[in-house]
């Protein structure tokens, strides 16, 4: 996200970028590419911690073995503006890249887990754009060479709306972003299917067939929910809408999930997840089990909000307190003129 209010303003970054630019170019290491103005950027990430901070980074991407610098960090709710001292921040920055520069060993890690990121992608026959491999940021105020910093892999995909995202993956160990990476390439391949499927019906996502059922029951408006959907921002989990909420009754709505709208429903002894799993806190003999498997939902559980029809396609596991079966329904494509 590109912050609307930069913690440096226009002026400023020029004179940073230009102080840097001078620097490197005393220097006159051919290793090291002097960045320009464009490299120099302001993100905002949110915290996951309670008070629900706000961090405003300004970041500078230097090729000395792709490493990401980051020049200035505010914890606000806003970025604030104030004396800047731009000749130290550009001090700190040639001292970064000369402390990084001189990190051999970590640029050759580096390399090796570039080429280990693109094979991996390669052998699992993924479309996830590896759109760069870097080391993590370091803060302004300490300098430091590159061993020991966490590794960060860019990648491009489609997010749960089918909209082109970046997600960051990022772990001290090449096997763990290679595992991450498996998972999303997974998810991108799935939704890269269900927007092949909706494109020739000038659809925006997908409708599942007991989420259309629910939508149906309340008497709300198809369109209107994928509206809502897509106006929210592509999070995991995605935005969900409540249908239904009763303390006695049960909780339902549908979400976003790999680009279909799907369902969830939680009742008192039974609930339905977004896999369309659905959870039962009671046991079974072994022969109801193997006549319950290929029946309508409605044989097993009555309530409005659930789809009869839906199959029960198979029991996925089963102890003397608890079962779970995978249903089968059909989904569609689906406008926001709906």
């Amino acid at each position: 996200m590109v912050l609307d209010a930069p913690a440096l303003n226009s002026d400023q970054l020029e004179r940073l970028a230009a102080n840097v630019r001078r620097r490197l170019e005393e220097i006159g290491d051919p290793a090291i590419r002097i960045p320009v103005l464009e490299d120099y950027r302001v993100e905002c990430h949110t915290s996951r911690n309670p008070d629900d901070y706000f961090y405003y980074d300004l970041a500078v991407d230097i090729d000395i073995g792709s490493t990401v610098i980051t020049l200035h960090r505010r914890k606000e709710p806003r970025p604030c503006y104030g004396a800047v001292d731009v000749d130290a921040l550009a001090r700190s920055i040639v001292m970064h890249v000369l402390l990084a520069k001189s990190d051999r060993m970590a640029i050759t890690a580096l390399t090796a887990a570039q080429s280990a990121v693109r094979a991996k992608i390669k052998r699992d026959g993924s479309s996830l754009a590896i759109l760069s491999v870097r080391y993590e940021p370091e803060e302004i105020t300490t300098p430091k060479i590159l061993s020991g910093r966490r590794i960060w892999v860019d990648v491009g995909l489609l997010d749960n709306l089918l909209h082109p995202t970046t997600e960051t993956v990022t772990s001290g160990s090449i096997r763990e972003i290679c595992g991450h990476l498996r998972r999303l390439g997974d998810k991108h391949r799935e939704r890269l299917a269900t927007l092949e499927r909706i494109t020739p019906y000038a659809g925006v996502l997908e409708l599942d067939g007991l989420a259309e059922h629910a939508i149906a029951a309340v008497g709300r408006d198809v369109g209107e929910i994928a509206k809502a959907m897509l106006a929210a921002e592509p999070v995991e989990p995605a935005l969900e809408v409540v249908l239904s909420r009763d303390e006695d009754i049960g909780h339902f709505g549908v979400r976003v999930r790999d680009g279909r709208i799907v369902f969830e429903a939680h009742l008192g002894h039974c609930w339905i997840d977004r896999e369309g799993l659905l959870g039962v806190r009671q046991g079974f003999p072994d022969t109801m089990l193997v006549a319950i498997a290929g029946r309508r939902l409605g044989d097993l559980i009555d309530h409005p909000m659930l789809a009869a029809d839906a199959q029960i396609a198979a029991v996925v596991r089963a102890s003397e307190d608890f079962t779970e079966f995978r249903l089968l329904t059909h989904s569609r494509a689906i406008d926001l003129m709906e």
